[in-house]
């Protein structure tokens, strides 16, 4: 018990540091750079956000539960191929999301631009494998320290220049430099390893490994960023408040992250034929499930109020806006749960795979429908539908998973 008050605490630290970095910040866009602004911020992180999510090629999906299982030379070996089969795919990935983010811009392109590109460094990241290993430490120093730096000192150059650029462009060094030493760290070798870890063939190889893990991610990114480009595309004048509505869910989900990440590396670390492992899957499902009603009520009744204390007059975000935003979190905190410790726990990542599509064949038609008629509330439901689909299809496949163990004995 004491291990894992000092993981979750320890987790805790970086998730509370990024998400009152990240609070604080947007008031300071809204303010000085108006809706048109927080806007162009915004859309850029949202095309950043799937850019780093077809660079993460699944890994943080998958790759918790793989550490926490090998030994400390195949912990290493697994970052260097996984760091290689990601820098191979990057070029490509940030091109493509660069124009797009440039391009749906309603204001700063440039901003657009250099924020999409910092927050695509999180798919170069080894959070998942300081959460495998159980280092919450090293998570913090290497990984969340150098961002949430980067943000404050932008923060007060956009307060200096009132430029938005020079908050992005901070944000963009801070991300290069978290990814740097992460990786250092991460590949070190620690016991003799063979060269070919180091190859393009591995990490090649690696890459196909990685097929379902990539499908689950790359499609839940897609039905979860994909709706404030198409609100900028589509609706521009409700982006902001959309966003705003976005960024409060996300954060709260962000406070329930430390115990996501205990689990991803608690349930599986006793292998997937152990006999107390469904016990432990049952008991994660069960608390996630409370963590995450509980948490969408509280953005469902305090979303509209949160959202003026930071955009003020400038961004207001109604009650139904709010009520789906709610549903959302509270569905995709019990989904986590489910699919990352439970699911992929039992080796079932196709299964997690598909329910990813499930959800983004309920959420990209409704949001493609319901963006032109009811603007930000219409992607908000969108994605709560989405978010349901995911959670259902999990819940029932887990549920027949765990009654085959329990008669099998």
């Amino acid at each position: 018990m004491k291990r894992v008050l000092g993981l979750l605490g320890g987790y805790s630290i970086s998730v509370i540091t990024t998400a009152a970095v990240g609070l604080l910040v947007i008031p300071f866009v809204i303010r000085t750079t108006g809706d048109s602004g927080w806007s162009s911020f915004a859309v850029g992180q949202s095309a950043g956000s799937v850019a780093g999510v077809l660079i993460a090629l699944g890994w943080g999906i998958s790759g918790p539960t793989l550490i926490a299982a090998s030994s400390g030379p195949d912990q290493v070996a697994i970052a260097r191929a996984s760091l290689i089969s990601r820098i191979i795919i990057s070029p490509p990935v940030l091109i493509l999301s660069s124009i797009a983010a440039w391009l749906l811009a309603p204001g700063d392109p440039i901003a657009a631009v250099l924020s999409c590109l910092a927050t695509s460094t999180v798919g170069l990241g080894m959070t998942w494998v300081f959460v495998g290993q159980g280092r919450p430490t090293e998570l913090f120093v290497l990984d969340t320290l150098p961002r949430a730096a980067s943000t404050v000192v932008g923060g007060a150059a956009l307060l200096v220049t009132g430029n938005l650029w020079t908050l992005a462009a901070c944000q963009l060094v801070g991300g290069l430099i978290a990814v740097t030493v992460s990786s250092v760290n991460s590949t070190a070798p620690r016991a003799h390893l063979p060269g070919r870890t180091w190859s393009v063939r591995v990490g090649i190889r690696e890459t196909r490994s990685q097929i379902y893990p990539s499908i689950t991610a790359i499609t839940a990114s897609i039905y979860l960023a994909l709706p404030t480009l198409v609100v900028a595309a589509t609706a521009p004048q409700a982006t902001g408040a959309y966003a705003l509505a976005d960024r409060l869910g996300r954060f709260s989900l962000m406070a329930l992250t430390p115990f996501g990440q205990w689990l991803q590396g608690w349930v599986p670390r006793l292998g997937r034929h152990h006999t107390d492992t469904p016990a432990r899957i049952k008991k994660g499902l069960n608390a996630a499930t409370v963590a995450g009603i509980g948490a969408g009520i509280g953005v469902a009744s305090l979303g509209p109020w949160l959202a003026h204390l930071l955009g003020g007059s400038h961004v207001s975000v109604t009650f139904a806006l709010a009520a789906f935003v709610g549903i959302s979190v509270a569905m995709s905190t019990i989904s986590r749960a489910s699919g990352m410790a439970g699911l992929q726990t039992l080796g079932m990542s196709k299964a997690v795979a598909i329910s990813a599509v499930v959800g983004a064949a309920i959420g990209i038609p409704l949001l493609l429908v319901s963006v032109p008629v009811y603007g930000a509330v219409g992607a908000a439901a969108a994605v709560a539908a989405a978010e349901t689909g995911v959670t259902l299809a999990q819940g029932i496949r887990l549920r027949r998973v765990l009654a085959g163990i329990a008669a099998h004995g």
